[in-house]
């Protein structure tokens, strides 16, 4: 509310806001959840109580940034599904590559620096993260450690696993922040 009325009288640029909307959702909501053990069946809505999928923990913390979205639906969604409503009509990128480190040059050269989604193929999601020029995957992990957490994307072990990956902006995506600023229903 202070950011859409702060943008409604002029004193603060939509770009500002986009950064406050990232910053908040990567710095202040997304580290309560590090550590939250992953299940596939996990759907918990409290951090490091109970288990939380990859799908829930998308869904979940998007919400609890204040975006209306229904997290039961938009978690049981197929990764480009998700990407398809997280866009909110923006360009999805769906990249097919030979080799991770083939995927992982056209990623860095599609995504600027912010928060993003991130679909692999048909089976796992989460966030990719681009800070200072660096790649990083936050996501409920399902291999090593077992939990959310945040790592390098080069040496994530999920990552090299797909070869196949659907791209999301988020934090650069106009519709989905103006949708969050006039409190619009995402799903």
């Amino acid at each position: 509310e202070r950011l859409s009325e702060g943008r409604r009288l002029g004193n603060i640029s939509f770009d500002s806001i986009k950064r406050e909307f990232t910053n908040h959702l990567v710095d202040k909501i997304i580290p309560h959840w590090y550590g939250t053990p992953w299940s596939f069946e996990g759907h918990t809505a409290i951090p490091n109580q109970g288990k939380i999928a990859c799908g829930y923990f998308i869904s979940t913390t998007l919400r609890d940034m204040g975006i209306k979205l229904n997290r039961y639906k938009l978690a049981q969604k197929s990764p480009i599904d998700e990407a398809k409503i997280i866009s909110c009509g923006s360009e999805i990128y769906s990249i097919v590559q030979e080799s991770p480190e083939k995927a992982f040059e056209e990623i860095d050269r599609l995504t600027q620096e912010g928060l993003h989604f991130i679909g692999f193929d048909k089976g796992h999601v989460g966030y990719l993260l681009k800070r200072k020029g660096k790649l990083f995957l936050i996501h409920s992990n399902y291999l090593t450690p077992g939990s959310v957490c945040i790592e390098p994307l080069k040496e994530s072990k999920v990552f090299k696993s797909f070869n196949k990956f659907h791209l999301v902006d988020i934090s650069n995506n106009d519709a989905l922040v103006q949708l969050w600023l006039d409190n619009g229903i995402v799903l």
